[in-house]
């Protein structure tokens, strides 16, 4: 897996999603951290339950930088997509060069976005 330079990691890489909500909850009210945006909250869950199988693959420790990485690379997607979509679908085509298989990736997005964001 590729590493994701620390400039480009949320705070806290040493959690799990999980663990940092939880966090974040406890410290409400208390001046010590920011109220907890919902939104962030449901991608962080829909992007930990994305992963379940795979993190299971994953030693313990592994697991928060595995999430990190992945949460770096649909950034990275993203922003390719927006900013250079005739690109980005050349991309796509180049990593996933199966029709079938890209069709099942859009089957993926579209069940993903719909945790995370409705």
């Amino acid at each position: 897996m590729p590493a994701v330079p620390r400039s480009w990691r949320r705070a806290s890489t040493a959690r799990t999603i999980e663990a940092i909500v939880d966090d974040l909850r406890r410290n409400v009210g208390e001046g010590t951290t920011a109220p907890i945006d919902a939104a962030w909250e449901r991608y962080g869950r829909a992007l930990h339950r994305a992963m379940a199988e795979l993190l299971e693959e994953f030693p313990e420790e592994a697991r928060p930088e595995a999430l990190e990485t992945a949460d770096y690379w649909i950034s990275l997607g993203l922003t390719i997509g927006l900013d250079r979509p005739h690109q980005a679908r050349r991309l796509l085509e180049l990593i996933e060069a199966d029709e079938g298989e890209r069709t099942a990736l859009g089957e993926d997005a579209a069940a993903f976005i719909e945790e995370a964001l409705e």
